[in-house]
Order: C-alpha cells, then sequence, then structure tokens
C-alpha cells in the first residue's frame, strides 16, 4: 500500500483477520493481518462467569492493524460483529489522533474486496467533501 496521508483506508475486522483495503477512485488494493490466537478468536465464556461474556481481542492484533492504518487520512472500519467497536475503543485509548481520523464505523456483512469498496466509495467521497468545507 501506499504510505501518503491521501490514502483512503476502509478496514474489515472481525475476531480472527482484518482486511485493509487502500481505496482510490479507480483501484482497490488489500492487505490482510491474521491474528495469532490460533482461531480462538470469538470465544465465548462459560455460564455464570463474570463479564461480558466474550474474551478480549489480541492486543498484538489489534495493535498490528493500527499500524497497519497509521498513513490513512481517512478510516472506515467496517465488520460483521463486536470486533469493529473493540478495534474502535483501541485506537480511541493508544492512539487518540489515529482514532480521530475514523469517519465511520458500520455494519457490513462478509463479502468480496470489490463489495467493500463500493460500499466505501461514497463515504470517503463524502468525507472529502466536508473537509474541503472545512477548510475554505
Amino acid at each position: 500500500m501506499e504510505k501518503t496521508k491521501h490514502i483512503h483506508l476502509a478496514v474489515y475486522i472481525d475476531h480472527r483477520a482484518a482486511r485493509i483495503l487502500a481505496i482510490t477512485p479507480e483501484a482497490c488494493t488489500e492487505k490482510r493481518i491474521a491474528t495469532d490466537s490460533g482461531g480462538r478468536g470469538h470465544v465465548h465464556h462459560h455460564a455464570g462467569t463474570p463479564g461480558p461474556g466474550h474474551a478480549e481481542m489480541d492486543k498484538g492484533f489489534l495493535d498490528a492493524v493500527s499500524a497497519a492504518l497509521k498513513e490513512a487520512r481517512h478510516i472506515l472500519i467496517l465488520g460483521p460483529a463486536e470486533a469493529k467497536f473493540e478495534l474502535a475503543r483501541h485506537l480511541q485509548r493508544h492512539d487518540p489522533e489515529l482514532r480521530a481520523r475514523v469517519i465511520g464505523i458500520e455494519n457490513l456483512d462478509r463479502c468480496s474486496a470489490a463489495g467493500i469498496c463500493a460500499f466505501a466509495r461514497p463515504l470517503f467521497r463524502k468525507a472529502d467533501l466536508m473537509a474541503g468545507a472545512t477548510q475554505r
């Protein structure tokens, strides 16, 4: 992926892997980051144990995803379940400046890279227009 502040990145995340897509009007390139939790991603606690009922995501995995997002101007976080919110909370705690570049957190069921790009392009276009309006 390019290293420029003019890049739009969409991250589709679940408890096992993240797909990071660099999106331009002409192209869409993908990078994958997998957790090294041995496939134990979305682990539930047994009945009667305290807490929300889900095991926490691997911090190393979230750090790797955060590092891959560093050069983005706008970030869109997508996914089917709670993992997208866990990434947003991780960014808020560990890199608030990066979290400020998140333009949205959206539910999206599993789909192809082309489907993710088609979903994200209008949102990035809107963010660019709004950013241009505030710079005037």
